[in-house]
This record gives structure tokens, sequence and C-alpha cells, in this order.
């Protein structure tokens, strides 16, 4: 479940860095294509976990990493995912897949697209 949780995030930032870098050498069509799976993939994962998430369950908290330690206290960079958080996820994600497929017809006669 942990891994499934970073896959969220870290789908749409590898697409946004896929065409940041290579994103001007590439058709239009398929930047838009891209970027859009990348966020489209992140809410099916979020959906997923929605579904499978147990009503009568703990939170799960993924450590990300260990942000700081000041006398004996440590702070870890995590994220607690429970059934409400699940919800805002698949909002943000749900339309932001919806943001980016109404984009690429929108934009499609920008010359900076």
């Amino acid at each position: 479940m942990e891994n499934l949780i970073y896959t969220i995030i870290l789908l749409p930032l590898a697409g946004f860095i896929f065409n940041g870098l290579f994103g001007k050498n590439l058709p239009k069509m398929f930047v838009g294509a891209l970027a859009t799976l990348m966020v489209f993939a992140s809410f099916c994962i979020t959906v997923y976990l929605f579904l499978n998430f147990e009503e009568t369950s703990q939170p799960i908290i993924a450590k990300a990493f260990e942000w700081f330690r000041i006398d004996g206290i440590q702070i870890n960079f995590s994220f607690q995912i429970d059934q409400l958080s699940l919800m805002m996820m698949m909002i943000i994600t749900g339309i932001g897949s919806l943001i980016h497929l109404y984009s690429i017809g929108y934009m499609s006669h920008d010359k900076g697209f």
C-alpha cells in the first residue's frame, strides 16, 4: 500500500519532468495525452485505495524521510492516508485529469502549448 501512495505523487511529477524536458520536441497531442494520463493514473490508484480501505482500520502512515531531529524529537516528512484524505485525493486528481483533458482542446491552437 505504501508504494501506491508514493506512486500517486510520483506519476504526475514524472509527467511534468518529462514534458518539461522534452515537450518542445514532441507533438502537442502526445504532450497533452501524457500529462492527462499521468494524472488519471493517479486518480485510478486513489480510487483503488479508497475502495479497498478498511473502514475500521487505522490510517496508513507512509514515511518519506526524516525531516529533522532536535533534542531526541524526530520530525518525519510523511503522508497520513485515511478515508477523508483519499476522498480529497480523488477530487483533486479526478478534476485535475478533466482539466488536463479540456486544456488539450482549448490550447490546441496556442503557440505556447
